[in-house]
Parts: C-alpha cells; structure tokens; sequence
C-alpha cells in the first residue's frame, strides 16, 4: 500500500490505515486450508463476474481498451490480482491454527500493520466453523496481542 501511495506521489507518512482480512482459525492446518478454500477466491470471482467484459468497475470496452483520461486505472485488475493472491501482496493469509494466525499477525505487524478488522465469516462456511473460528481467535490468539495498543 505505502509503495503504492510513494508510486502515485501521495502522502502517507502520517497515516496508520487499518486493513480488513479474512480470518479462519481451526485445530489443525488441514482443515483450516480446506475450509478457508473459498475465502481465498472469493473476492476475485466476485470481481471478475459477469458483466463489462468480465472486469467489474474497470473502464474497458469489449475489445479492452482503456479511454482516454482513465489510463491509470490499466494495472487495477493487476493491483487486484496481486492483492487477492493468497499472499495478499506479502502478507500472509489469516488462516490456521492458533499458533500460526499467531505468527501470520506479528508478520502483519512487521508489515507496519498495526489495526486489522477481521472478517470471520465467508460464503460456504458452516455457522458452527464460524463460531469456533471466532472462539479459537478469541481464546487462543489474542492474549499474545494484550500488550498491543487499541485504536
């Protein structure tokens, strides 16, 4: 984000902007990878939907070309394919056991990530996996962030 904001000469120094993830915590690594399948996805298939060439909100005609006046919106389908991989442009995704959310958050802090809202629900997931999610989380993964500041 911050490379972005140096690219496009934006200020941000003074900013400690907060980042929305997806977070799937399970007993074990298996079935936390298997269940978190579709949070992975599921924001690129939502985008790339039916309807303006397959490339919603982007600017293109048919045939994809950019109009003039709205060529700096030609590498946003490549910002949005570097953010939905499961890398999240270096940042690792929120899905694990407890121990490994553990170490994926202090990642994203390093990251100069300091507030994450997370988002523990997606399409497919079972109401109870949710819940669980959500108590794993709760009981397992933020004692080791008691120290950290509230915003």
């Amino acid at each position: 984000w911050r490379d972005k904001m140096d690219e496009y000469g934006h200020p941000h120094k003074h900013l400690d902007p907060p980042m929305a993830k997806g977070i799937y915590v399970a007993p074990t690594m298996e079935e936390a990878e298997r269940d978190a399948a579709e949070l992975q996805n599921f924001s690129s298939r939502i985008l790339r939907s039916e309807g303006n060439n397959g490339l919603i909100g982007l600017p293109i005609d048919k045939d994809g070309n950019v109009p003039p006046g709205y060529e700096h919106w030609a590498n946003r389908q490549n910002d949005r394919d570097r953010r939905d991989d499961p890398g999240h442009a270096g940042l690792p995704p929120l899905v694990g056991t407890p121990e490994v959310v553990i170490e994926r958050l202090k990642e994203t802090q390093a990251a100069g990530i300091n507030h994450v809202f997370g988002t523990f629900g997606f399409p497919g997931l079972a109401h109870e996996k949710v819940l669980r999610s959500i108590e794993l989380f709760a009981k397992e993964v933020m004692p080791n962030f008691q120290g950290a500041p509230v915003a």
